[in-house]
């Protein structure tokens, strides 16, 4: 028995280790974060018997079956090339995920220092970032205004809005639920402070949208579960004056807002949709929805760019050939890919993930609504990065925040 513990523990602690250094190294290494993702396999295979435990056991099913698609159609592709990549990538989401769930079941004072390392990791580079912005803020002001972004340090943008709003909802369970205290919590306070107005400053428009949809289901939760129904009407006063403050002392966010401005009002207006995200996304999502009704088992992985390309041709796009998209949604891309079978497995996977929510608190359900919109815009399971964040989040929310620890250790 105490063999068996030792082993359990010195596993936990690999993955701790490992798993937080490829999380570092989202911003600085590919191969780091590969090889945290495989070590994250080889746990999962030595824990093979846990695979079908509770509470996971219906989210393994459903990543399970997503990995079986991805190798039937690697057996069907004619080249394998990107059908090759994409398995991979869902092994990748399988195994990290489940990790994970097998891995985070700790402390939770570790659970908070886990926490508190990646938000001081976040801490960085938007702080390197935001510096960034500021030495060249005329440029980057225009550039925001021509549906461009403000660089983050090797990251995409977008992924980035999503972890900065992750992470800003996690401090925040950590102060509501008091899991820090003394100089922890000052700690936790200056994380959340200098993260929220660097979000405002720094994130894309998907970011934002998920986080202010996510909070307001977080207030409604917190409101109803908690019964403190003033949080009802304060919530909402508070958004609104983040928002208007952002708006008034932040040129970037100001641009934001220009830029959605013109972007919806080019919608219907031809040509004049061209260089405008949000308009030519949604030509994307015609020419995607097209592809899905003439392939209802899909194309395959190789064959989805060629297949778009055609339904752009065949509706006539007045977007220019260099705009000419993916579908930047996760749901339409699984469908392209897979056929609607795809679909209805991203919509499952959803629901696997809300099943969970019975044992823990709203801060795990912002953790899913930021995913959800942010999928609705853009493809996160189909880069290494945000797979890679997506499979860590999902679990570490799980625990830190169930609500048989609410009232457990405090770390001081």
């Amino acid at each position: 028995m105490l063999a068996s513990l030792k082993r359990h523990s010195l596993k936990t602690s690999i993955f701790l280790f490992i798993s937080f250094f490829g999380f570092t190294a989202l911003w600085y290494s590919p191969f780091i974060v590969s090889l945290s993702t495989a070590v994250c396999a080889v746990l999962v295979i030595i824990n093979w018997k846990q695979i079908l435990q509770l509470p996971y056991r219906n989210l393994s099913i459903v990543l399970g079956i997503i990995v079986l698609l991805a190798f039937i159609d690697l057996v069907f592709a004619p080249q394998n090339k990107l059908a090759s990549a994409k398995i991979l990538l869902v092994i990748g989401l399988f195994t990290t995920c489940i990790a994970g769930f097998q891995n985070f079941k700790i402390s939770v004072v570790q659970l908070v220092w886990y926490l508190l390392l990646i938000s001081v990791t976040v801490f960085i580079i938007n702080v390197l970032s935001v510096g960034n912005y500021l030495l060249n803020k005329s440029h980057f002001d225009e550039m925001l205004l021509q549906s461009k972004s403000i660089p983050i340090l090797n990251m995409h943008h977008i992924h980035f809005g999503i972890i900065n709003a992750v992470v800003i909802f996690g401090l925040v369970g950590l102060l509501v639920f008091q899991k820090v205290e003394g100089k922890l919590k000052g700690l936790a306070y200056l994380l959340l402070i200098v993260n929220v107005i660097c979000f405002h400053i720094l994130s894309s428009r998907t970011g934002l949208l998920s986080f202010y949809i996510a909070a307001s289901f977080s207030f409604l939760t917190y409101a109803i579960g908690q019964r403190k129904y003033l949080v009802l009407v304060v919530g909402p006063v508070l958004m609104a004056a983040m928002l208007l403050l952002t708006y008034s002392l932040s040129t970037s966010f100001q641009s934001k807002i220009k830029n959605t401005i013109e972007d919806v009002n080019s919608w219907g207006h031809g040509a004049e949709i061209n260089h405008k995200s949000m308009a030519m996304r949604i030509e994307a999502y015609k020419a995607s929805y097209s592809v899905i009704k003439e392939n209802p088992f899909g194309t395959g992985a190789d064959a989805q760019e060629s297949a778009i390309m055609s339904a752009f041709e065949q509706q006539n796009s007045v977007l220019e050939i260099e705009n000419r998209k993916g579908p930047h949604n996760q749901f339409l891309e699984f469908g392209v890919k897979y056929g609607w079978l795809g679909v209805v497995l991203i919509i499952v996977f959803f629901i696997s993930l809300l099943s969970l929510v019975r044992d823990t608190t709203f801060l795990y359900v912002a953790l899913i609504i930021v995913l959800f919109i942010s999928m609705l815009f853009e493809s996160l399971l189909e880069r290494q990065a945000s797979i890679y964040f997506v499979a860590l989040f999902i679990p570490l929310y799980y625990y830190l925040f169930s609500k048989k620890t609410i009232n457990g250790s405090i770390l001081t």
